[in-house]
C-alpha cells in the first residue's frame, strides 16, 4: 500500500467524525479602544489569541473571559528584498506591549466591559512585542528582523531581550499566569501582579529542537490542569529528516517541579490542515484543539477535535516524532476525534481562529483580526476599522452526560 493511501486511511481512523449540523453564533467586538495610529489611521485593540474562562467570577448569565494579544500590529513578512535583506518583519507600532484582555459575555448575546492588563518584565518595564534576538550564529531563517518602513525608507529596530510574540495564556491553581510565545519559542510564568517570574528557553529548559520550528509557528497554545502545563507548537517542525508532516509536538511541564517531563504528539488530520489554533482541557480527561488550514471560503477547513491521553502517548524528551513512519505515528500519537466540522458554516469567512474554551455545554472560539491590518496583492499594508475580532459559540455535541458538568479552559479557578 502506498504512503498516500496509508495516510488517508490513518486520517479517517483518527478523525472518527461525529455527524452533526453545527450552528455557529457569531458575535462581533465593537467599541474597541484605540492603541495608536499609523498613516493617520487609528489602530484598534485586537490581535487576540487564546481564550480562558474565569469560573470564580462567572455566573449562569455572565461569563468572564480573558485572552492575550500577540506582539502587535505588523505587516506581512518580507522574505527577501533586493537591498534591505531577508526575513524582515515590518512593525507599525514599535513600542507596543502585549496585553492581557478581559471581557464579559452577557446572556450569550453581548460582549462588554473590555479592559486591558499589562505584563511586566521588571517593576517598571513592560514586556515588548519585538523579537528577543535578530540573528543567530548560523544566520537562521527562523529569526525575523524587525523594521519600520516610512515613506519607503527602512529603519532597523533593535532586538529586545524582554520581547514576546505572545500566543496563549493559562492560569494555574496558584493564580500564576503562564504565557507562551512564538519567537524562540519560549514560555514564561508571571505572578498575580503580572510581573515576570521566570522565562523558559529551548536548549536550556526543554529540547533545543523546538527552536527549529517553522518561522512564526512556535508555541501557539497551552493549557494546564492541577499538575501539568501542556505547551503546543502550531505546526510540525520542518526537519530535513522528517518522514511525516503530521506530528505536532506538545511539551508536558510539571508545575510543581518546574521542569519538562515528556512529550505528546498530536496528529494533524492531513497535510492540508497544517496548523492548530488553541488547546483546552475540561479537567475530566478531555482535551480540545482547533485545527485549521488558514484559508477562507470554500477552501476553508476548520475542526474542533477531542482526545484523551493514554499512557502509551507519553514519549521521552529525546524522541523525534517527525521521523516516525505512519505505523509508529498511529501507535503512539494521540487518538483524536473530530467533534465539530464547521468549515462549511459562516465561519469559513473568518481566517484565523486562535482561541478555544469549553464551558458546560458550549464551545467558545475567538478569532484574531490582526489589529485590523490588511495586505493587498502588492504587499501594501492598510488598516481597516471594519476588520474586527469575533467570539463564536457552538453547542457542544459529543460529551457524555456524565461529563456535561462544569468545564472550562486551561485550569482557571
Amino acid at each position: 500500500m502506498n504512503s498516500k493511501k496509508w495516510i488517508f486511511i490513518l486520517a479517517l481512523t483518527w478523525m472518527q467524525t461525529v455527524l452533526s449540523n453545527p450552528t455557529p453564533h457569531i458575535l462581533t467586538f465593537d467599541s474597541l479602544p484605540e492603541i495608536g495610529q499609523w498613516n493617520s489611521r487609528p489602530i484598534l485593540l485586537g490581535g487576540f489569541s487564546t481564550l480562558e474562562i474565569d469560573l470564580k467570577k462567572s455566573t449562569s448569565k455572565t461569563i468572564y473571559f480573558r485572552t492575550i494579544t500577540d506582539r502587535g500590529p505588523n505587516g506581512e513578512l518580507i522574505k527577501k528584498h533586493d537591498t534591505w535583506g531577508k526575513n524582515l518583519r515590518p512593525f507599525l507600532l514599535a513600542d507596543y506591549s502585549p496585553q492581557i484582555v478581559e471581557f464579559k459575555l452577557n446572556n450569550l448575546e453581548k460582549i462588554s466591559d473590555i479592559k486591558t492588563i499589562p505584563l511586566w518584565a521588571t517593576t517598571d518595564k513592560k514586556i515588548s512585542g519585538l523579537p528577543p534576538m535578530t540573528q543567530t550564529p548560523d544566520n537562521s531563517d527562523n529569526i525575523e528582523k524587525p523594521i519600520l518602513i516610512k515613506d519607503g525608507v527602512k529603519t532597523d529596530l533593535a532586538a529586545d531581550i524582554n520581547g514576546f510574540d505572545s500566543e496563549s495564556l493559562c492560569t494555574d491553581s496558584e493564580g500564576r499566569t503562564w504565557v507562551s510565545e512564538e519567537y524562540l519559542p519560549s514560555f514564561a510564568v508571571f505572578d498575580k501582579n503580572k510581573k515576570l517570574i521566570q522565562r523558559f528557553y529551548p536548549g536550556q529548559d526543554f529540547p533545543a529542537i523546538f527552536a527549529e520550528r517553522k518561522t512564526n509557528r512556535g508555541f501557539e497554545a497551552m493549557t494546564c490542569d492541577q499538575n501539568y502545563l501542556y505547551v503546543m507548537l502550531q505546526s510540525p517542525i520542518p526537519l530535513k529528516s522528517a518522514k511525516n508532516k503530521l506530528a505536532v509536538r506538545i511539551l508536558r511541564w510539571d508545575l510543581k517541579k518546574m521542569k519538562a517531563v515528556d512529550q505528546l504528539v498530536y496528529p494533524l488530520s492531513d497535510e492540508k490542515v497544517d496548523k492548530i489554533g488553541d488547546i483546552s482541557t475540561d479537567h475530566k480527561g478531555h482535551f480540545y484543539v482547533i485545527e485549521q488550514n488558514g484559508k477562507v471560503g470554500e477552501k476553508s477547513k476548520q475542526y474542533i477535535t477531542q482526545f484523551k491521553i493514554e499512557s502509551s502517548n507519553f514519549i521521552s524528551l529525546n524522541e523525534t516524532p517527525e521521523e516516525w513512519d505512519s505505523e509508529k505515528l498511529q501507535k503512539y500519537a494521540l487518538n483524536k476525534k473530530v467533534i465539530l466540522d464547521f468549515g462549511h458554516t459562516e465561519t469559513k469567512w473568518i481566517e484565523k481562529l486562535e482561541g478555544l474554551a469549553v464551558h458546560k455545554d458550549k464551545i467558545f472560539i475567538l478569532s484574531d483580526n490582526d489589529f485590523g491590518l490588511e495586505t493587498n496583492e502588492k504587499d501594501e499594508t492598510s488598516v481597516s476599522a471594519a476588520k474586527k475580532p469575533h467570539l463564536i459559540w457552538f453547542d457542544l455535541p459529543s460529551l457524555p452526560k456524565s461529563d456535561k458538568k462544569k468545564t472550562t479552559k486551561k485550569g482557571s479557578k
